[in-house]
């Protein structure tokens, strides 16, 4: 069954980042399946967020991006959501640390 067909709680315009997104690959699209992603395009900031952290509590539209994860995972490829993961997580490290701040 398409995922466009189950009902869906948020549209892409309720998405706070719709009017400056460029992903095209969004959770809350309800024609995901049909969408395709080349390297080198944007990913959608939630679901990178709900990779990062699994806190779903604060996590905005977690049951879309839960529902489309077969889809999303499949386009983007678990290699380089893990790539971007991990920069991710290595920049927030560097920010943390103090080293870029100046005495």
């Amino acid at each position: 069954m398409p995922i466009s067909s189950f009902p869906k709680s948020h549209q892409m315009k309720d998405c706070p980042r719709f009017n400056n997104c460029n992903a095209n690959i969004c959770p809350l699209d309800e024609h995901i399946e049909r969408r395709a992603w080349l390297l080198g395009e944007k990913i959608c900031p939630f679901i990178l967020t709900y990779l990062d952290s699994h806190s779903t509590q604060k996590l905005e539209f977690v049951e879309e991006i839960k529902k489309t994860e077969h889809i999303w995972q499949q386009k983007h490829g678990e290699k380089l959501l893990a790539s971007r993961i991990k920069s991710r997580k290595n920049m927030r490290n560097y920010f943390q640390s103090g080293i870029n701040t100046k005495k």
